[in-house]
């Protein structure tokens, strides 16, 4: 079950919310605090990739494309699936 990510400028009331909303929908016998630890915790990491990302820090190059290091290019336009 994908884990929603917060918002840009989202508030965490406004997260939260949204949250356990989706997460009720996807499974009913999920336990409310397990719901609660995990959308927190989805809001926390959203938060400091968030602080990283800040859209106004990002150098981009004149296609939009982000530049993650001088003198090097990466266009990628496929799915990257992460499995555990």
């Amino acid at each position: 079950m994908p884990v929603p990510m917060p918002h840009d400028g989202e508030k965490e009331d406004q997260f939260m919310s949204r949250c356990m909303s989706k997460m009720a929908d996807e499974d009913p016998s999920m336990d409310n605090k397990q719901m609660v630890a995990i959308c927190f915790d989805s809001f926390r990491k959203g938060k400091k990739k968030g602080e990283s990302m800040d859209e106004k820090k990002v150098k981009r190059d004149e296609d939009g494309h982000i530049i993650i290091a001088e003198n090097v290019k990466i266009v990628f336009g496929g799915n990257i699936d992460f499995t555990e």
